[in-house]
């Protein structure tokens, strides 16, 4: 890491210290988050530390790695500059995801700005895997207006599953898209 990059990583572990929320941190800490360290901040918070500084592949990448901290991997995809990756390592990413907060963070900061969110979709859809099924609704809710028959596909596919981990989204974004036809 540049020392540059370095500099910057440290100064936001050092606002995560000092905007610490205990009360917040000791819940998320009990309902079993797997990283060892949560500072219980929240997304406002980390958004505007993350106004402070400018998109960097090199800053996410040394963020995103540091899946110890909930509020690194949470805060990372805010500094991922949106075409700086192939889409295949945009799966990869939802792949090695740690949690789904973490899922939420990546399509709702980065991937769904990108020019091929189309294709990242039609490569998770039909997967097995959580992540990719998971990241696959978040992206689809966030982009459904410009396709909406295919949007419906996907979602209806993903209904059909019954899975409780996605079977809200999925009628959500149904529901969504049959009012937008409608009216």
């Amino acid at each position: 890491m540049d020392e540059s990059t370095q500099t910057s990583f440290n100064e936001i572990k050092q606002q995560f210290m000092l905007m610490k929320n205990g009360i917040v941190s000791d819940a998320m800490k009990a309902a079993g988050l797997p990283h060892r360290i949560v500072w219980g901040l929240n997304m406002p918070q980390l958004r505007d530390i993350a106004l402070r500084y400018d998109r960097s592949r090199e800053l996410f990448d040394a963020l995103w790695r540091d899946t110890a901290t909930r509020e690194s991997v949470v805060i990372a995809p805010m500094f991922l500059p949106y075409a700086d990756m192939a889409a295949d390592e945009a799966v990869s990413l939802i792949d090695e995801a740690v949690t789904l907060e973490a899922i939420d963070s990546l399509t709702f900061n980065a991937l769904r700005h990108r020019d091929d969110v189309w294709d990242i979709i039609g490569r998770l859809d039909g997967s097995e895997a959580l992540n990719r099924r998971y990241a696959l609704m978040r992206l689809l809710a966030r982009v459904m207006r410009h396709d909406l028959p295919r949007a419906k596909a996907v979602a209806s596919r993903e209904a059909s599953l019954h899975d409780p981990s996605t079977f809200t989204a999925a009628s959500n974004i149904l529901s969504d898209i049959d009012f937008l036809t409608q009216s």
